[in-house]
């Protein structure tokens, strides 16, 4: 596996600001973002709304914390992957989300027993 570069901050940044698609977006945001990304040397177009909705989704169903990792994890696969459209690895993050159950932590415990 290669190593995640600094440019897939352009593509987590604005989860990173604790942000979901439920709220506003704050105007300066998307100029932010674009001024960020040219100044890393990062030439990449981000759908906000779309990556916003997936970290609240991570949020919501598993933990708050899962938000900026789930973001992370998506600028990475999109990183070691540029031949895969982004949309298409946030669906693939999406459902993974959507299937996902926490582990039973008590029936791990009876079985220690």
């Amino acid at each position: 596996m290669t190593r995640c570069r600094w440019r897939v901050l352009a593509r987590i940044l604005p989860t990173l600001a604790s942000m979901s698609a439920e709220k506003p977006l704050p105007p300066e945001l998307p100029a932010f973002v674009h001024e960020l990304a040219r100044h890393l040397g990062v030439g990449v177009e981000l759908d906000l709304d779309e990556i916003l909705g997936l970290a609240g989704v991570a949020a919501h169903k598993v933990a708050r914390p899962a938000a900026p990792l789930t973001t992370f994890l998506l600028g990475c696969a999109a990183a070691e992957n540029p031949h895969v459209r982004l949309d298409l690895l946030r669906e693939r993050a999406q459902r993974f989300i959507d299937s996902w159950e926490p582990p039973n932590h008590e029936e791990e415990s009876a079985g220690d027993r």
